[in-house]
């Protein structure tokens, strides 16, 4: 599964939402409502969140413009 890089907008914490919601074509803010309900109910969103925050590819792009 390829995820396309967000360009920074609609990220919080590690983007992890908004890379997934981009990639699904869904709002951020469902699927943050959806690791929060996971995280109060069964403990586990937070857990998922964090693995999807370590793996999930890292948006590089615009970050060394300025210095080439």
């Amino acid at each position: 599964m390829t995820v396309n890089n967000c360009e920074g907008k609609n990220r919080v914490l590690a983007g992890v939402c908004a890379k997934l919601g981009d990639y699904f074509k869904t709002d951020p803010v469902v699927l943050r409502i959806f690791f929060l309900m996971l995280a109060l109910f069964w403990g586990i969103g937070v857990w998922v969140y964090l693995l999807l925050a370590a793996f999930l590819p890292v948006d590089t792009k615009g970050k060394n413009e300025n210095n080439s």
